[in-house]
């Protein structure tokens, strides 16, 4: 698991314009200022990637690891967060959706947003998941999704979600 982003890496060598947008690796003050934030553990695979790429630099918004998603830099993890919780963060549950793998709710502060589209939040590490979901669950988050569907869950931890990212980029190869 600790080889699997340095391998997914070596993939992306093969596509300049990814490689080019690649952070460097996180340091561990931050992978440790990003625990403290969320008040938790951060999953081992989650730390093993930010120790590999601390997310994509701006040339990432064009150039995409996966689908349209920009890998988020911890800084701005931490900064999609605060926003979010300044937002949403005093909200309760939402009625009319039922609890399922996702709380019902429109901001966890136990999200960890580590991609973005067009600005927004797109992929989750949920660490403080529904009744039926798992921690450390990966969510797709969009406008309108809905939160009560299991489909809204893509990978069942970041371990998966990696592994099935380094199978595509292999696919392509």
């Amino acid at each position: 698991m600790e080889r699997m982003w340095p391998d997914i890496l070596k993939q992306v060598a093969s596509s300049p314009d990814v490689a080019a947008s690649v952070n460097p690796p996180a340091g561990r003050d931050a992978i440790d200022a990003l625990e403290r934030r969320v008040g938790m553990p951060l999953p081992s695979s989650f730390k093993a990637y930010l120790a590999t790429m601390d997310g994509q630099n701006h040339l990432g918004n064009t150039a995409w690891l996966v689908d349209y998603n920009r890998f988020l830099p911890i800084a701005e993890m931490m900064e999609v967060m605060t926003s979010m919780e300044t937002l949403f963060g005093d909200e309760g549950p939402l009625e009319h959706i039922a609890e399922n793998k996702i709380q019902p709710v429109l901001w966890d502060r136990r999200w960890v947003p580590f991609s973005e589209f067009e600005g927004t939040p797109r992929l989750i590490l949920d660490l403080h998941p529904g009744r039926r979901g798992l921690p450390g669950q990966i969510v797709l988050s969009f406008p309108g999704v809905d939160l009560a569907d299991d489909a809204t869950v893509i990978a069942p931890s970041f371990a998966a979600f990696s592994a099935d990212l380094l199978r595509t980029l292999k696919s392509r190869t």
